[in-house]
């Protein structure tokens, strides 16, 4: 990767079952006290309804609090949604270098 940092593999069913695990439940709620349970994105207080997004995936299944963000749904569902765009951009760049170079 570009940024030096060294992918995890890991399968869907291994990451599912990781988000039902008491382990992820214990790092989910320390974020949410971290956060004092107010989306870091739009600031709003969101006790009832939040979701724990991953900046990166380097450090899953142990990832540190500063790798995971505090963010209610409507917050979290724009930043996949970016996520997604930026992958299909990268994906179109990386399909256009290919054929200029070949």
């Amino acid at each position: 990767m570009a940024d030096n940092k060294k992918r995890v593999r890991f399968t869907w069913s291994q990451y599912v079952a990781y988000l039902k695990s008491e382990k992820w439940k214990r790092k989910r709620l320390a974020k949410a006290f971290q956060c004092k349970f107010i989306c870091e994105r739009c600031k709003t207080y969101s006790r009832d309804a939040f979701e724990i997004h991953h900046k990166t995936y380097v450090h899953v299944f142990k990832e540190p609090l500063s790798d995971l963000m505090f963010l209610c749904p409507e917050c979290h569902r724009i930043l996949e949604v970016q996520k997604r765009r930026e992958r299909k951009l990268r994906d179109v760049y990386k399909q256009r270098n290919s054929k200029v170079n070949t």
